[in-house]
């Protein structure tokens, strides 16, 4: 284990090749960080895991896990941080937790698994297949060959996938989901706007009590619907919420918000 004295949060960047990132942010005062083969029968990543590089300079920590990429290797990083600091994985192959708050979280892998309770600024996330689930944050952007995202609350929202779908609970920015098969369903839009526009995939936006929307919906194949009570005066003060809503086959629909919550992301 590598132990620093830590006060304020760290920019933290982590290469490896496969295995997990587990990160408890925390304010402790001191960073740490350890590099463990996941199975420590396996003796190429065991010697991969002793050959760790973990620095810090300044606020500015890095691990750094060698090894010829073209021959597996699975280890464990586990990261101790100050609350709020800012963390970058890139891998081949990964499983990121978090437990308590962090101020940002990036992600580059081939296929992953994130989950993190609350991300203060962004979570940015490329890879060729994600599943990824998040408290709160304030914003997301996800593009992926194919993606699933759950999110409790979240401000804005970049979805761009081959094939997916998003469930957002709660969002109060600007949501935008592309892709070719694709679904969406917001639960609880209140402000801003959401934009769905795909090849093939279904839409469902439940809007909050006592909001203006305003609303373009069209599908090519499917069915398109507004529960909503319509007027078709412009608002004073122009729309709270503008929801563009495009399907080449799929349902589109209007509806109220749906205050039931999805499963909560522990920590």
């Amino acid at each position: 284990m590598n132990t620093y004295t830590a006060d304020a949060p760290l920019e933290v960047r982590v290469r490896f090749h496969s295995g997990h990132l587990d990160i408890d942010s925390a304010n402790t005062g001191t960073a740490t960080a350890t590099v463990q083969a996941l199975d420590p029968a396996d003796q190429h990543s065991v010697e991969i895991a002793r050959s760790a590089r973990v620095e810090l300079d300044g606020t500015r920590l890095t691990v750094d896990v060698p090894g010829k990429w073209r021959r597996s290797s699975h280890v464990r990083v586990r990261l101790c941080l100050p609350e709020l600091s800012s963390v970058t994985s890139q891998s081949g192959d990964v499983v990121v937790t978090s437990t308590g708050e962090l101020g940002e979280l990036r992600v580059r892998t081939g296929s992953g698994e994130v989950r993190a309770p609350a991300v203060r600024g962004a979570v940015d996330i490329k890879a060729g297949a994600a599943t990824v689930v998040v408290g709160t944050a304030g914003s997301i952007f996800l593009a992926s060959g194919r993606a699933h995202l759950t999110a409790q609350s979240v401000g804005d929202v970049a979805f761009k996938a081959g094939h997916g779908e998003a469930a957002l609970q709660s969002t109060s920015g600007q949501v935008i989901v592309k892709g070719g098969g694709v679904g969406l369903e917001v639960r609880e839009a209140g402000s801003g706007e959401v934009h769905f526009d795909v090849g093939s995939g279904s839409a469902h936006v439940g809007v909050l009590e006592g909001t203006t929307v305003q609303l373009d919906l069209s599908s090519g194949r499917g069915d398109v619907r507004c529960d909503l009570p319509l007027d078709s005066a412009a608002p004073e003060g122009g729309a709270g919420l503008r929801v563009r809503l495009r399907t080449g086959s799929g349902d589109v629909v209007v509806g109220r918000a749906q205050p039931s919550s999805y499963d909560e992301v522990s920590g």
